[in-house]
């Protein structure tokens, strides 16, 4: 992955897990023909075996599921702290923010205690709380992770 701007380049896995810790909602690009298939997603991360793990989870149909089992290959997005950073002249606005892109493979989860322990992560990445789960909400839905294998991060911040 090519990067333009190299001095807005975060280079350490590090300053890329700090943005993550900011974002709330990753968007994924799923292959489709004629056109990829996008979808914004809550999440939970960790990091598993030195490699950044998303999670999320979804209903047990839909095209989502049709397309990620068919090619679980996706592109993914995830961008926070967002300021309008203004200028005396049209040209002189720009815009702040913090950003990670990449791609990766989406495996399905399937035994309870993984999915429990997924949507776990999920919850205490969004609301900070601690929650279990038992066979009956897990049974009912998906849960996937998504393995990254190479990752970007970008930001142009204030100062």
């Amino acid at each position: 992955m090519q990067m333009r701007r190299m001095d807005r380049a975060v280079l350490s896995q590090e300053g890329m897990l700090d943005i993550v810790s900011k974002c709330k909602v990753v968007r994924l690009a799923i292959h489709d023909e004629p056109y990829p298939y996008l979808v914004a997603l809550n999440f939970g991360y960790e990091t598993v075996d030195g490699k950044l793990t998303f999670y999320f989870h979804s209903a047990k149909r839909g095209r989502k599921i049709d397309l990620l089992q068919k090619n679980p290959k996706v592109c993914f997005e995830l961008d926070c702290e967002h300021a309008l950073k203004e200028g005396e002249i049209a040209c002189k606005y720009g815009f702040y923010y913090e950003s990670v892109v990449g791609v990766g493979e989406v495996r399905f989860l399937e035994a309870h205690e993984e999915k429990a322990a997924a949507l776990a992560c999920i919850m205490r990445h969004q609301s900070g709380k601690e929650f279990s789960f038992g066979e009956r909400e897990t049974g009912g839905i998906h849960v996937m992770a998504l393995t990254v294998e190479e990752a970007k991060g970008k930001a142009h911040r204030p100062g």
